[in-house]
């Protein structure tokens, strides 16, 4: 029997979802702020969300990723 397991921080979670979700935010982010000149960094903050949601609805249905959602 194997004593190997994984024990998240709440920190290492966080990197994580960060890694899976960068290119939601950047991407989004980019496009929300060049979409919406009057309020960039509204437009970015709004863009990155959606991105990251859209990424996160990519990798589960798309492709069959399930994503950790407790510690």
């Amino acid at each position: 029997m194997s004593s190997v397991g994984l024990h998240w921080s709440a920190l290492g979670f966080l990197s994580v979802l960060l890694g899976i979700f960068a290119p939601g935010l950047i991407v989004g982010g980019v496009i929300g702020a060049l979409a919406w000149p009057a309020r960039r960094a509204a437009g970015a903050a709004l863009g990155g969300s959606v991105g990251a949601v859209i990424g996160a609805l990519l990798l589960t249905i798309g492709f069959g990723i399930r994503l950790p959602m407790g510690f």
